[in-house]
This record gives structure tokens, sequence and C-alpha cells, in this order.
């Protein structure tokens, strides 16, 4: 790749990262003489759809986005094979490399940082966009410290935002929100705890979750607590822990509502009134929907050997609690008669449990029907998706086989189907800027059609005309979209207009979109109703659609203007052989050919009209061969 120059803009200069489907390089935008980074996807993955589309849908999920916090998107092509993204070039480090070169980072510079990715999360959810896969790597730290969020390749819209890919669950193990790691419905609130991970991991210079294998860590995720971070540095305020901890709620439902209120939380998290604030217990059970049945205990730390008992202590500690084993016995005792006892009483009182059954892709009719048949009631929510087809379950709530109450509601997502987004005013804009527009906004380059034709009004290159028109509402993906592109004032020949009759004359110069402009005046040059002069272009002359043309059509001739008649005798040898051309001078004003012929021995011509004034002669000119031989003058009477 390097030394590659792509769309004759971007050379390639240099390597300087890469992920799972795509590398990233160093480019110089020849145009503008700016270093930019360009994400290439790579070669093994360009024959295979799924990795083009989720290339492609980082640009376009991006694309849609401008924060201050986010990698701006530039450009977007592919070439020869070659699907790249053209973007912002930030110099600086990655939030991983930063870590492991400090070990942790100090509380001011974490919240710092926190504070930023929550602002760039929050643009992001505004416009419906979830990133699922937050983590340092993708957190690029400017030399200024500047924080920028970037590689949005499996994010999608909140309409379609599943986590499984081919089998596989996308986004990094390590930072991982359980639904994710249970290949689940995902929200806004799965970027929310993954930036629980990633503050976690600024703070502690940690992982909370962390095991041999990838399956190993995710099911961490799911089902088990983390070590507090006070626990592991007793420095942290409580109000930087209690983020932490609310963002890494195992239910969703229990984080924080928006990237906004997270991130004022982390605004405030160092006022004073706030450093000593209680604590937020974790959960243990959150996948039980019974809350009367949920115990909230704080996780376990584990066993310190530094702080371990030498065997004697031990050993007289044994001795000093033997007197008081009876009494803890006796409280144990009771305490358990006393669970029995409730369980007993609850078991009279309890609602019967069914799992909930599949609703999700049966249509809404025979989801109600299903069900109606089971008696349960539900709740209708609708909503767009790009994916499930219109009048479908997206989603449900309780999810399929979870343990529900034959009294609780079932929450039903109803596919309203693909959003439908207003179309683009792309008048007047450059055709490869309204492409990569349409791009940008989910458009199907493939259904994008360019039609070039001559335009009078618009700038050669620019739309003039849309399909659809603007505002139209259209599915992106969907819709075939043609755009025309002006190709500026078209090039036309000038007619010849002399001698034509006016209607005629206007009909040609209309037809090529030249404007006509009549006047009319008399003329020696030509009868009434002709043209006698056309101005200001000659024939065959170069014009444009546009321009004006004046023609000037004759009146006939004055009234005093008279036809005077004469003869002539052309006076050759009887065997003499020669091209005679008879030229007339009159009121006219120019030379008229009167007659041109080659004759043999003397001819004589008569009945030559000639136009004259009065007090005005005319001339009848004979050339014999080319050459003027002989000349008659005509007196008006």
């Amino acid at each position: 790749m390097i030394g590659i120059l792509l769309a004759n803009r971007y050379k390639i200069v240099e390597k300087i990262g890469g992920g799972g489907m795509a590398d990233v390089f160093r480019a110089i935008d020849e145009v503008l003489q700016e270093e930019v980074a360009v994400k290439v996807l790579r070669q093994q993955y360009v024959h295979d759809d799924d990795f083009v589309k989720r290339f492609r849908r980082e640009a376009h999920s991006v694309a849609s986005l401008s924060h201050e916090n986010v990698v701006k998107i530039f450009d977007i092509g592919e070439e020869k094979e070659i699907y790249y993204i053209v973007m912002e070039y930030v110099k600086g480090s990655t939030l991983k490399e930063v870590i492991q070169r400090k070990g942790k980072l100090s509380i001011k510079e974490a919240l710092k940082i926190a504070e930023q990715i929550a602002l760039a999360l929050d643009h992001a959810h505004q416009h419906h966009i979830i990133h699922r896969d937050i983590k340092p790597h993708n957190i690029l730290i400017g030399n200024q410290g500047q924080v920028k969020v970037t590689d949005f390749g499996i994010a999608r819209a909140v309409s379609s935002a599943t986590i499984t890919q081919a089998g596989s669950v996308l986004g990094s193990v390590h930072y991982l929100s359980p639904e994710q790691a249970r290949g689940g419905w995902t929200d806004e609130k799965t970027d929310l705890y993954s930036l629980g991970v990633v503050l976690y991991e600024m703070i502690t210079g940690s992982l909370p979750f962390s095991g041999d294998s990838p399956i190993s860590v995710a099911l961490k995720h799911l089902q088990e607590n983390f070590i507090y971070p006070r626990e592991l540095d007793p420095s942290i305020p409580q109000s930087v822990e209690n983020i932490i901890l609310r963002a890494l709620m195992k239910d969703p439902l229990k984080r924080y509502a928006s990237a906004e209120e997270m991130f004022k939380d982390i605004k405030t998290a160092l006022d004073p009134k706030r450093i000593h604030e209680p604590r937020i217990l974790l959960e243990t059970d959150v996948f039980d929907d019974d809350e009367e049945n949920t115990i909230t205990i704080p996780a376990m730390k584990e066993f310190n050997a530094n702080d371990a008992y030498s065997t004697q202590s031990r050993k007289n500690k044994k001795r000093s609690l033997r007197p008081k084993l009876v009494p803890i016995l006796t409280i144990f005792f009771l305490l358990l008669l006393g669970v029995f006892g409730f369980q007993y009483i609850s078991s009279k009182l309890v609602v019967p449990e069914i799992e909930a059954p599949l609703l999700e892709g049966k249509s809404k009719e025979d989801a109600i029907k299903l069900l109606q048949e089971l008696n349960l009631t539900y709740k209708i929510e609708e909503k767009t998706d790009p994916v499930v087809e219109k009048g479908k379950v997206i989603k449900q709530e309780p999810y399929p086989g979870e343990t529900m109450k034959t009294s609780q509601s079932i929450t039903l997502y109803i596919s309203l189907g693909k959003e439908k987004v207003a179309m683009p005013n792309l008048l007047n804009k450059q055709q490869r800027q309204a492409k990569i527009f349409l791009q940008q906004l989910g458009f199907n380059e493939n259904h994008i059609e360019i039609k070039k034709e001559f335009n009078n009004e618009v700038p050669s290159g620019e739309v003039f005309k849309q399909e659809p028109n603007a505002e139209e509402m259209v599915v992106p993906d969907e819709q075939k979209v043609i755009l025309f592109i002006s190709e500026g004032k078209e090039q036309l020949k000038m007619p010849n207009l002399i001698g034509r009759d006016e209607a005629e004359a206007v009909a040609m110069v209309t037809a090529i979109g030249l404007v006509p402009r009549v006047q009319k005046d008399y003329s020696y040059q030509q009868p009434e109703g002709k043209v006698y002069r056309q101005f200001p272009f000659d024939p065959n002359q170069e014009v444009t659609a546009g321009d004006q043309v004046d023609i000037y059509v004759s009146l006939g001739y004055p009234k005093e203007l008279k036809s005077i008649y004469s003869d002539l005798l052309v006076d050759l040898e009887e065997d003499e052989s020669a091209e005679i051309t008879i030229i007339l001078r009159d009121a006219r004003g120019t030379d008229v050919i009167w007659k041109k012929e080659t004759i043999t021995g003397p001819k004589f011509y008569d009945n030559i009209e000639l136009l004259l004034l009065p007090d005005q002669q005319g001339t009848i000119n004979v050339y014999k061969n080319g050459k003027l031989v002989k000349m008659k003058t005509v007196q008006y009477y």
C-alpha cells in the first residue's frame, strides 16, 4: 500500500495501526497538502459482503456525526478492490497506549477523558448511532490533549442493534456489556457500560474482569461482580467509584439513563459535597424480574495472603471464639427457621411462573394471538427498524425463555419497517459532493444514477435536477436516485437566416435555444417578409444556448424605388466558348449575381431588372472567365 495514490489525491505514506478488519495508514492529501488517516479494508475481506457492508457502515455512521470528540470523515471510496475511508489524522496516542505507559491515570485526567468520551457518545446517541466497541484502543488522545472517538466499524442504528454477526460476538470481550455477551438486544446503554470499564481501567490500571479465555471473561460480565475500585486504591473518591458502579450495573435499566446524564455525573464527581457520598451496591442477580427476590450484596474481596494471620494467631483466635459459638448458632437456627417460615407463607401467596414465549420475528397478529392463548397481558410499542419486516416483532421484554410471572405484562416492539428520511436538497452541489452526501446518509451507491445534460442556468458539473425531489420521504438503502448533472451551455452553430421567411427564421433559432429579437425595416436587399440581415452572429459561427439574435425582416422596397429593365449583348466569336457572369449594382447596395453560365458564340440578354431610386444610376457588369470585359450604365427614368 505504501506509495499508492488513491482517487488521484491521497498518497499512502506509512502504516500507523490496524484492527480486526482494516489497516490504518497515514497519507498526504495532495490537493490540500494536509495529513489524513486512511482506513483500508484488508484484502482477505474485500469479497466478503458482510465485511464490506460493515466497513461502509462505519463511514456512513460516523459521517452523519459532527462533533469535536468524534474523528471526522472526509471521503470514502473504492478503487481496484481497495475499499477505503479518508478521515481526520490525530497526532498522538491511543488511550490504551497512554494507560500502558503510565500504569494508571490521575483521577482528574481520567475524569477529563471520560467527560469527552461521554460527550461524543451523547452526540452519536442523539443521531441514533450506537458505537458498540468502546475501548481504550478506539480512543485517540491528541498531543494537545484532545480526545477523539474512532472506529465505528460495528456501529449500528439503535433500531437494529444486535451484537452477533455470523455466529460471533461483536465488540472487545473485556469491555463487553452483559447484553452483548449473551447476544441479546443492545441499545445506547451498552456504550455506557463499556465507558464504565474504560474509566475503571484508567483509574485502577487493571480491568474489572479477566480470564483464561474470551468465553470466561464474557461469563464474568454476565454472572460475577468485580472488585470495588476503592478496594484496589482507597484514595479514589467514593463519588468516582459510584460512577463506575452505576455504569457497570448488569441490568441496563439500573445504569445511567443517557450519556448526557453520565457526563453530568462525571463533571461534578469532584465537588466537595459529593466526594464522600454513600457507596452504591452491585447486583447479584439482575436477570430475575421478580424484584422481591432480588438481593444486592457487595462484591467479595479476594483473599490476600499478605493480610493472613500467622498459624499461631489463628489458633488463639479459634480458642477465643468457642464461648461465642453457642449464641451464634442459636441466632443462625432462629434465622433459618424464619426463612423457612417465610418461604412457607410465600408459597401460599406466590404467583405462578412460566417461561416467556418466543415472539421475536412473529407477526404482530400471531404474537398477540399466542399471548391471548396463554392468558398473558401485553403492551405494544412501535418503532422503525432497518432489518425487521414491517408488522413483525423486533424484540420482546421479558426475553424469550426468561422466567416471568403470569401476571406480568410482556412488551412487544413492533417494526414500522425501515425508517424513512426526507430526501436532501442536492441542487447546485457538485456531482462528487452530492454522491458522497447521499452515501453518508445511507443511500446505496449502486442505486445512484448520473445523467449529464446541457443546461443554460447551472454551471458545468453541478446538479440541476434530482429524482426524487427534495423533502420526499424515502428509505435510503432502497431508493433509486437520479442526479442530473449540468454540462454547461451547449455550443451550437449559427444557421443562415438570410432570405428566409420571418416565421421560419424564428423557429430555427428557437429550436437551438437562441433568443430571437425581430426588427423590421424597408430593405433593398430582400422582398417583403424575408430576412435581409442577422446580428451579431454570422452563419456557422459558434453560439451558446441563451444568446440573443437580432433578425431583420424586410418590409419590402421603398415606394419611390423603381424597377428599370435593360438588355445587353455579350459579343463572342462564333466558335468561342467562355464562362459569363453578369453582376448588377443598384440600390440594393451589394453586388447581385443576375446570371452565371458558359456560352459559345455571341448571346443577347434582355429584361435585366435593376432597382433604382430617383437620380440614381446602376451598372450591368459582364465578367468573361472571371475578368471584367464590359460595363453598361443604366439611368433612372
